[in-house]
This record gives C-alpha cells, sequence and structure tokens, in this order.
C-alpha cells in the first residue's frame, strides 16, 4: 500500500512498500496533529530534515527510542540522536543514497538553517512511486533538478515564500 497523511506542519506519515516513513514528526504541540507521538507504532524510518523544534526533533527522538525505527539525516544530527538513545540512526550527507526494504531514501540540499549539520530535504522512491519533501526551504532553481532527476508523484512544499512578486 502507498499512501501519505499530513500530521499537521511539516510532519507527514507515508507508507511506501509496506514500511512507515515518518518525516519532521513534530506532533507534540502541533494543533492540525490528529494523534500524539505516544500513538505512533510500527515505525520503520523516521527522517528528520533539521533541528528546530517545529520539525519534531523531540518527538523524533522519542519514537525512534520506543519503536526501534532507523532515525535517518544528516550526520552531525544522527550522532546526536545516538547520543541521546536512539539505537538505529543513519547518518548521511548531502546527495547520498540509503536503500533499505525495496526503498532509496536520497538526501537532498535545502536552503534554511540548523544547528547540528546543514538542513536537508528528502527524496523517497519505490518501485511504483517517488515522493519530494524539501524540508523547511527556500525557493531554489535546483528543485527543478530533483524534479527531472526524480520524477515525485507527490511534492510536499513546506517552502516560504516571501517575494511579493512570485506569481
Amino acid at each position: 500500500m502507498e499512501k501519505t497523511i499530513w500530521l499537521g506542519h511539516a510532519a507527514f506519515e507515508m507508507t511506501l512498500n509496506n514500511k512507515k516513513t515518518l518525516i519532521d514528526p513534530r506532533l507534540t504541540g502541533n494543533p492540525k496533529a490528529p494523534l500524539k507521538s505516544a500513538d505512533m507504532s510500527d515505525v520503520d524510518y523516521i527522517l528528520v530534515t533539521h533541528d528546530h523544534a517545529d520539525h519534531g526533533l523531540n518527538d523524533a527522538l522519542k519514537i525512534a527510542k520506543r519503536t526501534n525505527a532507523t532515525f535517518v539525516s544528516i550526520s552531525e544530527l544522527s550522532k546526536y540522536a545516538s547520543s541521546k538513545g536512539v539505537k538505529n540512526t543513519v547518518g548521511m550527507n548531502i546527495g547520498g543514497v540509503m536503500e533499505a526494504d525495496g526503498l532509496n531514501f536520497i538526501m537532498t540540499y535545502a536552503v534554511h538553517s540548523s544547528r547540528l549539520g546543514n538542513p536537508v530535504g528528502f527524496v523517497i522512491k519505490s518501485a511504483r512511486s517517488s515522493v519530494y519533501h524539501p524540508g523547511n526551504n527556500a525557493l531554489f532553481g535546483d528543485m527543478s533538478i530533483i524534479g527531472r532527476l526524480y520524477h515525485p508523484r507527490v511534492f510536499i512544499v513546506p517552502l516560504v515564500v516571501t517575494t511579493p512578486w512570485v506569481q
């Protein structure tokens, strides 16, 4: 089954190849979240784009420890998760690919800020689908390259566009 569920703000739950993946799972204090972090079960992967509180780092750590999900992020943030007791972590670099369970997790560049490592986005590819979550991001031209390379069927857009003349 392949599905994508918005959990409020930039938080999403995706099921691809029967594997549940969370991206930026800020559920605590998120008025749009349909459930709490304690309600999350059977999670296989948790992707975190950067360490800002509104993108769910604290919830990601709790869920990963409780469910034994694999925490995937930029190298520095994955090391931090490991230091906080997360058992399964994968630290990546921008442009890297992690293959697991018939899925490819591709880490992309993001234009934003972060205290621990660079902010990132992710493309998740299965044999039947592709999803692009750019993280917190300003609009930038390389998004078109990501589109041409990976052909995402779903493009999640937590973009910050502040230029009033963009139409």
